[in-house]
């Protein structure tokens, strides 16, 4: 098994539009069978991260 790790920081300015930007990406990997998460970093809040 192979595990991907994305990491996205987000620039602070860009905080509260960032899933808005993003609406179409998060929908598509959200559609793949395989993905185990996206969301918001437990220990900082301008990081996402795919997995």
């Amino acid at each position: 098994m192979i595990f991907i790790v994305v990491r996205f920081p987000i620039r602070p300015q860009y905080r509260d539009q960032w899933l808005d930007r993003v609406a179409d990406f998060t929908a598509a990997i959200s559609a793949e069978a395989d993905n185990l998460f996206f969301g918001r970093s437990v220990d900082a809040a301008d990081l996402y991260r795919l997995v």
